[in-house]
């Protein structure tokens, strides 16, 4: 359907214009990017050096890695840069999300109308949250991808299977899933979906194969026994250490959290509740031929929303008993918001029925279905009634956009640290790299080996705090070759002639996230390795005479985002991103090279609402670097 395709087109244009990452995503992020470049090798992995406050998970890293490999490996046989790569993740986490939810709007068209299921997919893409958050890896958001799956069962009229899938979701991806499944089914429960017992031992079933799966899963990439989630409960509710992080008041959820989330979807659940409530009351028709007709109508409109309202009780419940906890976020909600979503997407459904003429458009292009037939006639009261709801309708909809736009201008000027990397690659790093291919292009071949070459190391950029968590991701992590000439050494001649390939003795996370005075001691250890291999091999009589253009390394940009090495030397690193300048300033011995704004504020215009920008990063450039050349 075209609305499914718009809604897409919502998630991958949030991921085009927001491509970085903010700090809760981090894990599954860097998880991505482990599995996709080092596959089996667990010594490389992130997480060993920076695991977290808590651990989470890897199946759902595992299933985005699986489903995006493909396309990331076709990326870097383009040689495209590590942000495209990180997109293309997005865009595969996006689509898999987007499928949930389009299961979920089959759901709904069958359950309620076509006309309902299109006009769910159209709250859904103009609400700003629930499609920026669905290409993010966060936690959360694999919530809500199984929370859409298990709705949609539970509408097709499958309770256990729906409670299944939530069951198994919190064990393996979010533990405070567990007041949704309770929630939902206390709901089956007294609704006479379910009966208790059998019920209990399906529950019990799936939740010890999830937890079997887990366990096993993820004690792997850890490298000891563990249950992530397990460890979160107890972090959460037992010790409640995530109030460290911060508290609010008990009714924030409803004051502020789901009306941000929601915005203009919000009011039309107050709508179908309306319509449930008077539903029961007869309209008076001009007609009274067409008495029978508006009965049924309305029969039906009342029905269609109490059903929708028995469907919402669950995320109202869980939205309750979450606000008990102290530490509140909007993202721990996310799950529950296709449900307020269908809600008022019955409503505007119902009131479309209602209509006593054809709607206005583009309210008229949306399906009719069983209500395509001649309504009866009304009063110009009712008429007019009935005009004002669906300009009401097209008002909600474009105060969404509105909003939806407002956020998405703040969110893009909110990931200063992916900016800072990605413009200390593209202006500095990269610039200087070609500054060496061409030096090197223009040095005649005969005087190459008297010449200065450039330095063999990388180029290390030190981060502090804010940058670390504010859109720095290993994507980010660029190599690029350049040629140097070398002199053209017996044993160097010998292994060239034979393309031989020099082995290594370290894994790639010897060169990941270290600092300069570690890297320069794998390096040294590293040459000296290769020096030995070399010396061991036979060269041939043809190869000690052959002079050779030899591609010996890569410029890589190293980061270093240890905020527990508070002493660390900061004047080994080439670049600095740091929020607090003045202290490297003063010293002399770096530069400003840059400065990177961010969001600060929202200002209202003629033209609409603007951020306010702020500068919160600054690039300092070491005025005196450590240069390590060739002997």
């Amino acid at each position: 359907m075209i609305v499914d395709v718009c809604a897409l087109l919502t998630i991958v244009v949030y991921v085009l214009v927001c491509p970085y990452t903010k700090v809760e995503e981090s894990f599954n992020m860097q998880a991505i990017y482990d599995h996709l470049h080092f596959g089996l090798d667990i010594a490389s992995y992130d997480h060993l050096q920076f695991p977290g406050v808590v651990p989470r998970t890897f199946l759902g890293s595992l299933a985005v890695s699986a489903v995006s490999f493909p396309f990331v490996a076709a990326a870097k046989a383009m040689q495209l840069e590590g942000v495209f790569q990180q997109m293309i993740v997005r865009i595969a986490l996006g689509a898999l999300t987007w499928l949930a939810l389009v299961r979920l709007r089959r759901a709904v068209q069958t359950r309620f109308s076509r006309r309902a299921a299109q006009l769910f997919v159209l709250f859904t893409a103009l609400q700003f949250h629930l499609c920026f958050y669905a290409s993010r890896t966060l936690p959360n958001t694999f919530a809500v991808l199984l929370a859409a799956l298990s709705f949609a069962m539970w509408l097709e009229r499958r309770p256990v299977a729906a409670l299944q899938i939530l069951g198994a979701a919190t064990v393996v991806v979010r533990c405070d899933m567990l007041i949704l499944v309770a929630s939902l089914a206390l709901t089956a429960l007294l609704g006479g979906e379910v009966a208790f017992f059998p019920t209990l031992l399906t529950g019990v079933a799936t939740c010890a194969a999830a937890l079997a799966a887990t366990v096993a899963v993820d004690s792997f990439f850890w490298q000891r026994w563990l249950w992530p989630e397990g460890v979160v409960l107890f972090f959460n509710a037992v010790e409640n250490r995530s109030a460290l992080w911060g508290v609010s008041p008990w009714h924030w959820y409803v004051s502020a959290a789901l009306p941000k989330a929601l915005t203009f979807t919000l009011p039309w659940v107050g709508v179908c509740a309306l319509l449930a409530l008077l539903g029961g009351r007869k309209a008076k028709a001009s007609d009274a031929a067409d008495t029978a007709d508006w009965d049924a109508l309305l029969a039906t409109s009342r029905a269609h929303c109490r059903s929708a309202l028995y469907f919402l009780a669950p995320a109202v419940l869980f939205v309750g008993l979450y606000s008990y906890l102290p530490h509140k976020e909007l993202r721990f909600v996310l799950p529950a918001l296709p449900l307020f979503t269908v809600a008022a997407a019955v409503a505007a459904d119902r009131l479309l029925a209602l209509a006593p003429s054809a709607p206005l458009f583009p309210l008229s292009l949306l399906a009719r279905g069983a209500d395509a037939r001649p309504q009866p006639t009304a009063s110009w009261r009712w008429r007019a009634l009935a005009r004002g709801a669906q300009l009401a309708l097209l008002a909600s909809w474009g105060l969404m956009l509105l909003c939806s736009h407002a956020l998405l201008l703040a969110a893009q000027h909110n990931y200063p640290g992916g900016e800072a990397l990605e413009h200390l690659l593209h202006h500095f790093v990269r610039s200087e790299a070609a500054h060496h291919m061409h030096r090197d292009a223009r040095r005649p071949a005969a005087h190459a080996a008297d010449q200065a070459r450039p330095r063999l190391e990388p180029t290390f950029v030190h981060v502090d705090n804010l940058a670390a968590t504010t859109g720095v991701t290993r994507f980010l992590q660029e190599r690029f070759v350049h040629h140097r000439h070398l002199r053209p050494t017996r044993e160097r001649a010998a292994a060239a002639a034979r393309r031989q390939v020099l082995p290594t003795q370290y894994s790639p996370h010897a060169y990941l996230n270290a600092l300069p005075g570690h890297w320069r001691r794998v390096l040294a250890a590293e040459q000296a390795f290769h020096d030995a291999f070399l010396a061991a091999s036979e060269p041939t009589e043809q190869s000690q005479s052959q002079a050779v253009d030899w591609v010996v390394a890569e410029d890589l940009l190293v980061y270093s985002k240890e905020e527990a090495l508070l002493d660390v030397d900061k004047t080994d690193f080439d670049f600095l991103v740091t929020e607090q300048p003045d202290e490297f300033l003063q010293s002399g011995q770096f530069v400003l090279r840059e400065a990177i704004a961010g969001f600060d504020r929202m200002r209202l215009t003629r033209f609409g609402p603007q951020p306010v920008l702020k500068n919160k990063l600054f690039i300092l450039e070491n005025a005196y670097p450590h240069v390590y050349a060739e002997d």
